[in-house]
């Protein structure tokens, strides 16, 4: 799917920022780092060897494989912001994938595709650090159901809904249903069951069998893509006005099961550039 595009600007805008005032952060810095902390116990001793090397030189705050997926979110530009997502329209196929992304801007199934190969390459170190930044951060991304929804509703952006009773505020709390699958569920997980989310991350990591994991490698960021948005339509956008325990309970099941996706094919494609 990737098309030759313009030199590529440094920086990235935080999560799916599609209209004004419609600010929403890509899983959260929870979320991201429980994705690079699943992926890093997945890596290759020689990919993890890589994987350090490449980070030691870097910030202080991105040394780690965890700490880098939040790179891309701590560096933006609107004219970035669709590397993080793709519309998408219910029952998509790759057609309609293909379709989306037919811009001049890249999508995040094109991003995943350009920096794995970027990373693969023989640039310089800079370069494939940045490469295995921006890597880390959209493997995410594309695992997050409404990163591949409505364009009508930009992913979510504009529902707005109540978590277990507290209100949409713009100047407190955002809660607008895409805000809620990127943060509000996984930090009330984390606080009701797990205290950090490393700890998040060992139970998750420790639930995935080998089976599972035989099963999500063998698929591509096209397939990542298209699973998200069918999990969007069947699971995310079914809602109600006020969230609670039904609807949240479910949804953890799918956020939990996506991260766990996401961390392991992730490690893949370090595993693969890192050869």
């Amino acid at each position: 799917m990737l098309r030759t595009r313009a030199k590529i600007p440094v920086a990235l805008l935080l999560g799916t920022l599609v209209l004004p005032g419609a600010r929403a952060y890509a899983w959260g810095a929870d979320g991201h780092r429980i994705v690079g902390e699943i992926a890093r116990r997945n890596l290759t001793a020689g990919a993890a060897e890589i994987v350090s090397a490449l980070l030691a030189g870097d910030d202080e705050n991105y040394r780690t494989l965890a700490q880098a997926t939040l790179w891309a979110d701590h560096v933006k530009s609107d004219d970035d912001r669709t590397w993080h997502y793709v519309n998408l329209p219910r029952n998509s196929k790759r057609n309609h994938l293909t379709e989306a992304c037919k811009r001049p801007e890249w999508c995040v199934t094109e991003a995943v595709t350009h920096f794995h190969r970027r990373l693969t390459g023989d640039g310089d170190m800079p370069s494939r650090r940045e490469a295995l930044k921006y890597l880390a951060h959209f493997v995410g991304d594309v695992h997050q159901p409404l990163h591949a929804g409505r364009r009508a509703d930009a992913g979510g952006n504009t529902i707005r809904v109540s978590f277990f009773g507290r209100e949409y505020r713009v100047r407190d709390l955002p809660y607008n249903l895409h805000a809620i699958w990127d943060t509000s569920i996984i930090r009330r997980q984390i606080e009701r069951d797990h205290g950090d989310w490393r700890r998040y991350a060992d139970a998750l990591a420790a639930g995935i069998t080998p089976r599972q994991r035989s099963k999500w490698i063998g698929t591509t960021p096209e397939d990542w893509t298209l699973e998200s948005s069918r999990l969007a339509f069947s699971e995310a956008y079914p809602v109600p006005k006020n969230i609670e325990d039904r609807y949240y309970e479910n949804s953890v099941s799918v956020i939990e099961r996506q991260l766990q996706r996401a961390g392991i094919r992730l490690a893949m494609l370090l595993n693969r550039a890192m050869k």
